[in-house]
Parts: structure tokens; C-alpha cells; sequence
């Protein structure tokens, strides 16, 4: 999530998304900490979203509230159980957290590729290469919600769905998200 602070409301967003798609696929189950630490954290993402997009307010995550929230995203992904109808949807994590991992693997693929060392900053990331498109910082930031969204219920749906449209659904997002890096890398600089 760290990665993702680079643009108001983006890590937060997501990790209010994440959130919500954890405590969805949680919910009907026993995992009470899992169902609270989602909801509680979601609460906290909303409340503290007007203030990290406005002008005038302007509050920043960090290091400390981005590293925190990855780690409670975290915590939550290893709590509840997915894969009560097929085993593939173990991985539903993955399709939830797909932005912020897709993120960390593509700026470390192209900082490396350039001989830099993948934890030196630099603008590479991917939000930051969508201006070079003419995107606006808030049209970035809905295209954001909306893929993260359309990810989410992409993993509830692996959760309740057979291991073939699990396989399907993986294979799908893997696609895209390997056409999208390479036509980054392609197209801007």
C-alpha cells in the first residue's frame, strides 16, 4: 500500500474496497475478526478519504498509515477461509489486493530493468505513467475504485463459484493485467 500513496485517495480507496470485499466474503462465516477488523478498518477509510482527496484539508497517509494498513489488508487476507466450495479460491486475495501487488511488480520489474535498485523511488509507477495518457489525477483515481471494484467481485464470485470458472476468472485477470504492463511499458517512458 506503500507504493500506492503517491496520488490522494489511492491507497485509501483501495484499501476501502479490500476492506469491503473482505468483510463480504467473511461475513456469513465465523471469523469475528476478521468481519470486525474489516468493517472497523473500512469506517476508518471513509472517514479519512475527504480528508487525504481534499485541497483544503489536506491530511497525508504516509509511510506509517500506508505500511499499516497493508499489514492489517494482510492480516485480514490470511483470516478467513475461501475455499469451502473450490480450492482455487484460496488465491481470492490476490485478485482483491490485484492493484497494489500489480503495482509493487511492475515498478520493481522496470526499476530493475533499468539497473536500479528496486527501492530507490522513482516515478515509475503506473498511476503516474496513466498522466502521460492525458488522465486526470481524479479520472485515475475512478478508474482505480472501478477496477479495484470489478477485481472484488471477481474474488467473491471465485469464492462461491467451481474450480473451472475459479481457473477461468485467474487466468482472465492474469491476462489483462500482463497486457496492461506491457503496454505501459511500451507506450509511455
Amino acid at each position: 500500500m506503500n507504493l500506492l500513496d503517491i496520488m490522494d485517495g489511492l491507497a485509501v480507496s483501495q484499501a476501502a474496497l479490500a476492506c469491503a470485499a473482505f468483510a463480504a466474503i467473511s461475513l456469513p462465516s465465523e471469523f469475528i475478526y476478521v468481519n470486525f477488523a474489516a468493517c472497523a478498518l473500512l469506517g476508518a477509510c471513509i472517514g479519512f478519504w475527504p480528508y487525504n482527496h481534499s485541497k483544503k484539508l489536506k491530511t497525508f497517509l504516509g509511510d506509517s498509515g500506508s505500511n499499516l494498513l497493508g499489514f492489517l489488508l494482510a492480516a485480514m487476507a490470511m483470516g478467513a477461509q475461501y475455499s469451502q466450495i473450490n480450492p482455487l479460491a484460496v488465491f481470492a486475495p490476490l485478485l482483491i489486493l490485484a492493484l497494489p501487488i500489480f503495482d509493487t511488480l511492475f515498478v520493481s520489474a522496470i526499476r530493475l530493468s533499468k539497473g536500479i535498485s528496486p527501492l530507490k523511488g522513482t516515478p515509475d509507477h503506473f498511476p503516474l505513467r496513466l498522466l502521460q495518457f492525458g488522465l486526470s489525477k481524479t479520472q485515475i483515481l475512478l478508474l482505480f475504485i472501478l477496477t479495484a471494484f470489478i477485481y472484488n467481485v471477481l474474488a467473491y464470485i471465485v469464492t462461491k463459484t467451481s474450480v473451472g470458472w475459479a481457473a477461468a476468472i485467474y487466468i482472465v485477470v492474469f491476462l489483462d493485467l500482463l497486457f496492461f504492463a506491457a503496454f505501459l511499458k511500451w507506450k509511455t517512458k
